[in-house]
């Protein structure tokens, strides 16, 4: 489904944890539209073919995935889920019920407030828009991009500049939601939130070499598609 804003005809695919809520003010402001749809929801097979066939502008954001799931890990302790607060679920365990969840095995452990079973949901019961989906899935189509312009985060501040000129407005800064900016870059790092101090590649330190394999093997396809290392 994604969002549609229909006068300006524009789509956009709000993905979790890539500067989305940004995004979203950023085309708020530029557009004068409030959007229909589903931020999160992928688009479905007669939306994209009503996409194409009547001009719309698409574009999404994707974002390395190892930098991505220990985004989703912060968030959870930025917003006082006790298991991340108190360590009592540690990142490295967090990815190995990720990993747990890729092979169709479910945890069913509630661990300081956090239900492990999410994890699987996100992945396998909410096919439209579960959070730990690769983004390779929600992104490409018989090894075709669904987007006219898919911005990587690692760039946003620059590619953007690309979308506000195919929307043919003037470029401004994004508003800051939920994450931080330095240098013109968005990253992230143990803080990263409301109050975040950006430190350039700080998810690094968090893995394991055995979780950092864990996850190249759960997001080859993006990996691969869009030439991420860790």
């Amino acid at each position: 489904m994604a969002l549609w804003y229909e006068k300006n005809k524009v789509v956009f695919l709000s993905p979790q944890r890539a500067a989305s809520t940004s995004i979203e003010k950023w085309l708020e402001n530029n557009l004068n539209e409030l959007p229909q749809g589903h931020r999160h929801h992928i688009l479905q097979e007669n939306e994209i073919k009503f996409m194409k066939d009547n001009d719309f502008f698409s574009f999404s954001v994707v974002r390395n995935p190892w930098a991505r799931v220990y985004s989703h890990y912060n968030l959870e302790k930025l917003h006082g889920t006790l298991a991340m607060v108190n360590n009592t679920l540690p990142f490295n365990e967090y990815v190995d019920i990720l990993y747990k969840a890729y092979q169709k095995i479910s945890d069913s452990r509630t661990i300081d407030g956090f239900v492990c079973y999410s994890i699987y949901r996100h992945m396998w019961e909410e096919p439209l828009k579960g959070h730990f989906i690769p983004q390779y899935d929600k992104l490409i189509k018989d090894g075709e991009p669904v987007f006219d312009y898919i911005v990587k985060f690692e760039n946003l501040e620059n590619e953007m500049s690309i979308i506000a000129d195919q929307l043919g407005v003037i470029h401004s800064e994004l508003p800051l939601y939920r994450g931080g900016r330095k240098n013109g870059k968005y990253e992230m790092n143990e803080g990263e939130g409301r109050d975040g101090i950006l430190k350039s590649n700080s998810y690094r330190e968090h893995y394991s070499d055995e979780s950092r394999d864990k996850l190249a093997e759960i997001y080859h396809k993006t990996i691969e598609y869009f030439n991420y290392k860790f």
